[in-house]
């Protein structure tokens, strides 16, 4: 690449990133991986990886968004620094000055925010005014500082992942950590050695956590199987990975995880258009034997499908427990319907609701919904459902979009959505990365590469 193309990519707003690049991220987080069990070879590295993460980021900064996707799926081989709990607010911080140096000479008149960043704009302020004191002071984060990282995220979403090279690019990132933390759980239970008393978590922070993200990768893996532009090499790598999320996402013992699959099966079925003809015969070969090899290694296991429904009829175990949750967090809505309790107060005001014998072993009430309504009230809660139908609407129309590589692009990010909305049912995803990421990607629509900036990669 020539200085005056690189020049000319700089000061470019809509850029891709080339594939070598691309590959040096994913070579770094597998030397994370790799490194995550030796504590001195992690602390001989981790200053070239901070290097490398902080010079690439700074030059693509679309890198350092996908790296801040996938930080969820990989937070174990994440190392911790003296000014954060991870590198990840720090990669943040890279990214955003990045794009505002990229985009200086950009007009201030154009800096512009989106219906759904604005109405997430609102419900941060409402938070913020209706209890002062719980979004400064949280028992283990301050909420006003979180609450603004994630908006920034979407609004970074938004205005960074323009064009069908960067929704790739975040794709691949975030793809591959979730195949890394897949690999890890293989690797450590070991094939068709199914142990529900030690679940797996992967390199997420819990099993359920890693059950979603598995399920995420599959649906990026599949849809994107059905790209003309795919190697016949790289569709059939794919191929292999579905099916190692599929046996790392049974090993984790999620029953929302499971619930999940068969609603992937579903959205994967109503889009088997976009995987093509050719693509989805062996595709749906691999969802079968893996389903197979699934009712083979659950038999008599809570995973079974039919002691899944039953527990769910009858409210047994753990899914009872959190039911109990679920009626506190009402009970706990009811008695402060206008502004609720507080941001990050639900566990504070529990004691109050518990009406078991069973001990207290939540701070929330593992459902984002009635989180929202318990600590920010039903004003909170309709500007967080406004968020969430704002989102759905956008992606819904460009899924239509004229042009078939947009319309399958933006299904992949919508199949994706749903499930995380799903799966907020019964885990707590009000702050999660990925969310706000859809959120602002919501925003955008992406536009092909234009010819003259196409050939700035091919030198």
């Amino acid at each position: 690449m020539s200085l005056r193309h690189y020049k000319d990519l700089r000061t470019t707003q809509f850029h891709s990133v080339p594939t070598p690049v691309v590959f040096a991220i994913a070579t770094v987080l597998i030397l994370l991986w790799a490194s995550s069990g030796f504590e001195t070879i992690q602390k001989a590295i981790i200053l070239v990886i901070w290097i490398v993460l902080a010079i690439l980021v700074l030059f693509f900064p679309i890198l350092g968004l996908g790296l801040t996707i996938a930080s969820s799926a990989i937070t174990d081989v994440l190392p911790n620094t003296p000014f954060a709990s991870s590198f990840v607010p720090i990669i943040g911080v890279i990214t955003l000055v990045a794009f505002l140096f990229q985009n200086r000479r950009r007009p201030i008149g154009r800096v512009r925010v989106s219906k759904v960043e604005i109405i997430g704009l609102i419900w941060i302020i409402w938070i913020i005014i209706s209890n002062l004191q719980a979004s400064l002071h949280g028992s283990n984060r301050t909420w006003i500082f979180t609450l603004v990282q994630v908006w920034v995220l979407a609004w970074l979403a938004r205005n960074f992942v323009r064009n069908i090279n960067d929704h790739y690019t975040i794709m691949f990132i975030l793809a591959f950590g979730i195949l890394i933390s897949a690999v890890s759980v293989v690797l450590q239970q070991g094939v068709g050695t199914l142990d529900l008393a030690d679940r797996a978590i992967g390199l997420s922070d819990g099993a359920n956590t890693a059950a979603r993200y598995f399920i995420y990768g599959i649906v990026l893996l599949s849809l994107i199987q059905g790209q003309r532009t795919i190697k016949p090499i790289w569709r059939a790598f794919g191929l292999v990975s579905i099916f190692i999320l599929l046996m790392a996402l049974v090993y984790t013992g999620s029953r929302t995880g499971i619930f999940l699959l068969a609603v992937m099966v579903l959205i994967l079925i109503s889009q088997r258009s976009l995987i093509g003809r050719r693509g989805s015969i062996v595709l749906w070969l691999i969802l079968i034997v893996g389903i197979i090899w699934y009712l083979r290694e659950v038999s008599g296991t809570v995973l079974e499908p039919s002691q899944i429904f039953k527990s769910i009829v009858l409210g047994s175990d753990t899914i009872g427990y959190r039911y109990d949750l679920w009626r506190a967090g009402w009970a706990m809505w009811l008695d402060h319907p206008l502004a609720g309790v507080g941001i990050g107060q639900f566990g504070n005001f529990l004691a109050m609701y518990w009406k078991t014998s069973l001990p207290i072993r939540a701070n929330t009430p593992h459902s984002s919904y009635l989180q929202v309504l318990a600590e920010t009230g039903v004003i909170g809660f309709i500007l967080f459902c406004g968020m969430l139908v704002g989102t759905l609407h956008n992606f819904w129309q460009r899924a239509h979009s004229g042009n078939a590589e947009i319309a399958a692009i933006n299904w992949i990010w919508l199949a994706i959505l749903v499930l995380l909305l799903i799966g907020s049912l019964t885990k707590t995803d009000m702050i999660d990365k990925l969310f706000w990421f859809l959120l602002g990607l919501s925003a955008n629509n992406p536009i092909r590469e234009s010819v003259s900036e196409a050939a700035v990669y091919s030198h």
